[in-house]
């Protein structure tokens, strides 16, 4: 089929999308469901947001396209040949470029603000003619969306600034000309209308009707409707997003997966962002364009453009004004647990809890949260357990439990499978303990244990496409391991060793496991670790005192002393983290109590508060390990505490934060729960 026919059919489509407009938009097309939420968390994988502007990149790109706007022009901008690179209609202008970031407080409902910029070659006219006395090379329109949500993954748009001769409106205005619902570059995304923008040919003024953009008389400001378009936001094969300023790839040639240079886009020697975002003013004469300038659009009538020089260095509006570069504030629920570490109760999204246990008959037993606007019945998943099963979330919906079968097998179950959960899957091994499963990223599951020769174990998912060989690590363990990862590709393990310090090792060290650490201590518990943020570490545990022992990382760089918090300790603590800077540590004090410690408090440590409780202490604690009778903590996001614990009558106990502006009262939640160990 000729290029000449393509054109044709998809100028036919365009004007049906016309003609097919709505009036209003409705409730249903004003809001637009995510598959999860934008926001990302610590234990995230660093690719799902390049930008480090919290929000997921693809999901910028997503609401970027639900709405994105439609162009109606005169003919005659469709004469303007000089700015067609060639007979595809993807080569039209205006060129679309946007940006997405997070703005107002952190505080719900949250905000976003979708920034766009409209480039085209020339600014007064179709063509070089006269009846456009300021025209010039370069012209920069501008828009913006702001939308909000209760949840991070339903979004709704409020209000529009798209138009001169309304430059402010709500969504549902009446006045707003929406073409009908279209879809969007995800067959999975929902189809939602554009907002109509009515541009003159020549100064590509925007309006909300034609009638309006007749009205202006500039520079030949026709506006027939002849030439409509949809804003092309991916011309080049990935979305045109500028992203933020100080977080681009180094190489600027590499546009993918935000744009710095405009030479792709018909604009060679042009950026959106360069030098600390200012434009130069060093050309061979004062103020003609440097040739790594920003895009020189809107220079003003003191441009000449049959000499290429201004009468001085003002670059009015050049393309890097139309977007935000000011620091951003850092998103403060972006901690996580259950993502990255392993427990008996994970998160797989806001607001959702599920809780894992061996029963009494050595049956995995489930609850979860919500169902049905409260806690589901115990579900029986069968196995025979000889030990507390380890859950795991890497992504919304989906869990993995592991537990030490009575073979001393590891063993494996997953939710979903078929829409129901697994069979159980014999992993194999000789296990000596609990196991402990940490995950760096979507799809990927890295699980340690004590081998029966006192060595760290471990095997990872995937190792082409299944699971890897049983690694053996070294060492010689007194404690169970714990296994956090600090971001993509990063495993630290801790233990306690024979001489009652503390071990790490680390990954990666030249592509390798690093050696053996000695982190000194004296040590009557397994430690506990958590990362908040990429690089960090902080691990806990109880010391031959019974006061929780902290050590840091960096400090500088290197590990910190060892921190004496206090306290009076009979369990092993436990550590989880709300947020960026953010620590809350856990344990069972000699009085049966829950006990907590929260950091910061005025730039310190807090008090240690008594949350009650009657934690049961189960049988003698062997030798070698803890008694896992310590309460059991999570955190869903934001301000949010839940904890879980054993109660003396082997009852599922249950207590959360907030409750009003306190924590709640100790809920019973069932269930026969078998000793520990």
């Amino acid at each position: 089929m000729s290029i000449m026919w393509n054109i044709v059919i998809v100028v036919c489509i365009i004007a049906a999308i016309q003609t097919l407009g709505q009036a209003t938009l409705s409730d249903e097309d004003r809001s637009f469901p995510l598959p999860e939420s934008i926001y990302t968390t610590a234990c995230d994988s660093p690719s799902l947001d390049r930008d480090l502007d919290g929000l997921k990149d693809s999901f910028e790109n997503a609401l970027a396209d639900a709405w994105r706007p439609y162009f109606i022009y005169d003919q005659n901008e469709n004469d303007r040949s000089s700015n067609i690179k060639d007979d595809s209609l993807l080569s039209w202008e205006p060129r679309v470029i946007f940006q997405v970031r997070p703005i107002g407080s952190w505080d719900w409902p949250r905000r976003i603000v979708i920034k766009w910029g409209f480039l085209y070659r020339l600014d007064g006219g179709f063509r070089e003619s006269w009846i456009c006395k300021d025209w010039h090379y370069g012209d920069t329109q501008s828009g913006s969306y702001e939308l909000t949500s209760w949840d991070g993954k339903n979004w709704n748009l409020d209000s529009l600034r798209l138009w001169t001769d309304v430059p402010f409106t709500y969504a549902n205005d009446p006045r707003i000309q929406w073409t009908a619902v279209r879809s969007t570059y995800w067959d999975e995304m929902p189809a939602r209308p554009s907002p109509k923008i009515h541009a003159s040919a020549g100064k590509h003024h925007q309006y909300m009707t034609a009638e309006s953009c007749e009205g202006d008389h500039d520079c030949d400001d026709d506006c027939d409707g002849g030439a409509q378009r949809l804003a092309d936001l991916t011309p080049l094969g990935y979305f045109t997003n500028v992203g933020e300023p100080d977080n681009h790839p180094s190489d600027e040639s590499e546009n993918s997966p935000f744009v710095t240079d405009l030479g792709p886009l018909g604009y060679p020697g042009e950026y959106v962002w360069y030098s600390s975002y200012k434009c130069q003013c060093s050309g061979a004469i004062a103020g003609q364009k440097d040739s790594r300038d920003c895009f020189t659009g809107g220079l003003g009538s003191n441009w000449k453009a049959s000499t290429g020089v201004v009468s001085s260095c003002t670059i009015p509006s050049p393309v890097y004004s139309l977007f935000s570069h000011d620091p951003l504030t850092l998103n403060p629920d972006r901690g996580c647990v259950s993502c990255s570490k392993g427990g008996q109760v994970v998160s797989r999204g806001e607001e959702q809890l599920d809780v894992f246990w061996r029963g009494r008959d050595n049956h995995l037993k489930h609850i979860w949260y919500p169902y049905n606007g409260d806690w589901s019945w115990e579900q029986d998943l069968g196995g025979d357990l000889q030990s507390q099963p380890v859950a795991i979330s890497w992504g919304e919906g989906r869990l993995d439990v592991f537990w030490r079968g009575s073979d001393d097998h590891l063993k494996h179950l997953w939710y979903p499978y078929n829409g129901d959960w697994s069979w159980e899957q014999d992993l194999g091994g000789d296990m000596a303990s609990d196991p402990e499963v940490v995950s760096w990223g979507e799809g990927r599951l890295d699980v340690f244990w004590l081998g029966k020769d006192n060595h760290l174990k471990h095997i990872w998912y995937p190792y082409n496409d299944d699971w890897s060989w049983e690694q053996d690590l070294g060492g010689d363990l007194a404690s169970y391991p714990v296994a956090i990862s600090r971001g993509e590709e990063q495993l630290d393990v801790f233990w306690r060793g024979r001489d009652n310090h503390l071990k790490h090792i680390w990954y990666p060290y030249n592509d390798d496991w690093s050696w053996e650490q000695d982190l000194g201590g004296d040590l009557v518990s397994m430690p506990d670790a958590i990362s908040w943020g990429e690089g960090r570490l902080d691990v806990f545990w109880r010391g031959s005192d019974d006061h929780l022992k902290h050590l840091w990382y960096p400090y500088g760089e290197d590990w910190s002393w060892e921190q004496d918090l206090g306290g009076d300790l009979s369990s092993s603590p436990k550590v989880i983290s709300r947020g960026l800077g953010r620590l809350d540590v856990f344990w069972r004090g000699k009085d049966a109590h829950i006990k907590h410690l929260w950091f910061p408090y005025d730039e310190d440590w807090s008090w240690e508060q008594d949350l009650g409780g009657d934690l049961n202490p189960g049988p003698e604690e062997p030798e070698l390990f803890d008694l896992r009778s310590e309460p059991m903590p999570i955190s869903w996001g934001g301000d949010r505490l839940d904890i879980f614990w054993r109660g003396n009558n082997s009852h599922l106990k249950h207590l959360w934060y907030p409750y009003g502006e306190d924590w709640s009262w100790e809920q019973d939640l069932g269930g026969d729960l078998s000793p520990l160990h």
